[in-house]
């Protein structure tokens, strides 16, 4: 059966502990488990070493994981939607998998983050613990979130070595505060984004601070272990596109002004030692393009990445740049070797 669906999970030959029907109980202790589909609304996985496998078409609320080595499979259309102060998933533990397959939808129904108030709450996917991994089977997973879609942040500093891998990654239109909107967040050490893109035009009045960003969570002062510091992270092979093909339409109408300040730009407010590689960013004539210039992103390195951007490629004077295609570049600061300047003769495909 189609919606029969296991992925990524332990031996299937091993029968399984339990089983869970519609109207049943997922099981959250230790063991092996095949949940069926059906509705089953909030659900805390706490006890270390549980495995699940959802069939697809389940829908849920919110999903917290507060254990170890939990590994969470869920088949194709899953659906989890609230709004939750732990984000819609919430990831607090250690060594934790979770897979979706596609046209799976998190979704955070909430509000964002005010400007300074940093917190779990306004986010699709959200790790507060290290050595995760979320994983989508492509693009046509889709995590959304008012704050930002997806995030590594604990505020007490712990979080490191967190994995987000193939999906999508979106704000909500008109609902974000300018200082804390973003597709992704990586606000804790060492956390890596590999494949994760975003088309989301956001027309309207939406205020997006950044497409991705390094740094404090919520905010864009000095970053510390407690309000977020990416350092160490890397953003792997990621796409984005602003343009007006986008299949969100256009986005000729971000807001603009000092309550605005908008860029679809990769930006890093906090974290050195950081890696973007092969990174492409269409802002469709909207400000934004690389930026890796603030005091706190020193030795930070850019390779292999292409924006259509005319705000250019920004880097610090401790960084390296090397074989970007870029408008032109804003400084002569760092490194920066065989960079093909396109002077703004680069436009998206039409059905990209």
């Amino acid at each position: 059966m189609a919606d029969n669906f296991i992925n990524k999970g332990a031996n299937h030959a091993m029968p399984y502990n339990s089983v869970t029907y519609n109207g049943g109980t997922v099981p959250t202790g230790a063991g092996y488990h095949l949940v069926k589909r059906g509705s089953y609304g909030s659900i805390t996985f706490a006890t270390d070493k549980c495995i699940v496998d959802f069939d697809g078409g389940c829908s849920f609320s919110n999903i917290r994981i507060t254990g170890d080595q939990v590994v969470l499979n869920f088949g194709p259309k899953t659906e989890l939607s609230a709004d939750s102060a732990y984000g819609t998933l919430g990831i607090e533990g250690d060594r934790n998998y979770v897979y979706f397959g596609p046209k799976s939808t998190i979704t955070d129904t909430g509000s964002s983050n005010g400007r300074g108030s940093p917190s779990l709450q306004g986010h699709g996917i959200i790790i507060s613990g290290s050595y995760n991994t979320v994983e989508g089977a492509n693009w046509t997973v889709r995590a959304t979130g008012p704050s930002g879609a997806l995030a590594a942040y604990n505020s007490g500093g712990s979080a490191e070595h967190n994995t987000f891998k193939t999906m999508e990654a979106r704000t909500v239109s008109n609902k974000g505060a300018y200082a804390v909107a973003s597709a992704a967040f990586l606000s804790a050490p060492h956390t890596t984004l590999y494949n994760v893109g975003t088309w989301f035009g956001a027309p309207g009045s939406h205020y997006m601070h950044q497409w991705l960003k390094i740094g404090p969570i919520a905010g864009d002062g000095s970053p510390s272990n407690s309000n977020g510091n990416g350092y160490g992270s890397r953003i792997l092979y990621c796409y984005g596109d602003l343009s007006g093909n986008n299949p969100d339409g256009s986005a000729s109408t971000l807001s603009s002004g000092s309550s605005g300040n908008n860029s679809f730009s990769v930006t890093n407010y906090g974290g050195p030692q950081v890696q973007m590689i092969g990174t492409y960013c269409d802002t469709g004539g909207q400000n934004g393009g690389f930026i890796m210039q603030s005091s706190y992103a020193h030795n930070s390195n850019m390779f292999g990445n292409i924006s259509d951007s005319a705000s250019n490629m920004q880097i610090g004077t401790t960084c390296t740049a090397n074989a970007n295609i870029i408008d032109n570049p804003d400084n002569t600061n760092g490194t920066q070797t065989n960079n093909v300047a396109h002077s703004g003769n680069m436009t998206a495909l039409t059905n990209d």
